[in-house]
């Protein structure tokens, strides 16, 4: 019979600890994740025929709301670049559903042209620096790419992955942890929230892609959206992360 390994059987139960702990800490937040995945569910389960390549839209969609769901989950355990890192993946997902709603790329230029799938972001954020919005491109992928960079560099393996991972040891002895632990329950929450903002921005995106691409009536979706990012604003405020900022920040 094969065992689990010491160091990951030490990892497994830690990173359990740091859930449960972060459940008590997040104990007011984590009704907006049950409220996002509701929206998401009944997005995606809604009881209608699928239209002429609408199955790319739905599957990134999907991708979206997972990889929402891990960056949650991610925070939660400690593994904050992790969590980042997801979350911008899930505007990845976001962003390229939106270009090819706009015909900015092709489905098959998104399965198989790595090159314009990974210059896309970039030449995008070129055109709006330079001549403004472009008016093909809807106003939230200036939300999106805002999302996008300001997450990019926890993807990767510069000095912010490194980031709470010290430990000063008695004696002077320093060692780093596999966990970035938020030391402050403000910014912990702040950065909670966060996730959810954005998987909210990212389902507000496929939902208008429903609309102007398909024609469907959103009416609901909309609202049920608006009264999420509301209510969230509200929460964010009352616990004094960035008190003075209203509903107009954001998607």
């Amino acid at each position: 019979m094969t065992t689990l390994p010491k160091r990951l059987g030490y990892m497994a139960a830690d990173d359990a600890n740091n859930f449960v702990g972060s459940i008590v800490t997040l104990i007011e937040d984590l009704p907006f994740l049950d409220e996002l995945e509701g929206m998401f569910d009944d997005f995606q389960n809604r009881n209608r025929v699928m239209g002429e390549g609408e199955m790319k839209y739905y599957a990134l969609c999907h991708l979206a709301r997972v990889a929402t769901l891990k960056a949650c989950t991610a925070s939660m355990r400690q593994h904050t670049s992790d969590g980042f890192s997801s979350s911008r993946q899930a505007t990845d997902a976001a962003f390229y559903a939106v270009m090819m709603s706009i015909g900015r790329m092709t489905e098959d230029q998104y399965l198989n042209d790595f090159k314009h799938r990974n210059t896309l972001q970039g030449k995008i954020r070129k055109e709006i620096e330079k001549s403004g919005l472009p008016a093909d491109i809807p106003p939230i992928v200036v939300a999106l790419q805002t999302v996008f960079y300001s997450h990019s560099k926890h993807a990767h393996a510069d000095p912010m992955a490194l980031a709470n991972r010290v430990i000063q040891h008695p004696g002077g002895k320093v060692s780093l942890s596999f966990y970035q632990a938020i030391e402050d329950d403000a910014d912990f929450r702040y950065f909670f929230l966060g996730m959810l903002w954005v998987g909210g921005m990212c389902l507000k995106a496929f939902v208008d892609i429903q609309q102007s691409v398909f024609g469907e009536d959103v009416t609901s979706f909309d609202a049920r959206i608006t009264a999420f990012k509301a209510k969230m604003i509200a929460q964010r405020q009352a616990i004094g992360v960035f008190p003075d900022k209203g509903v107009e920040y954001g998607f």
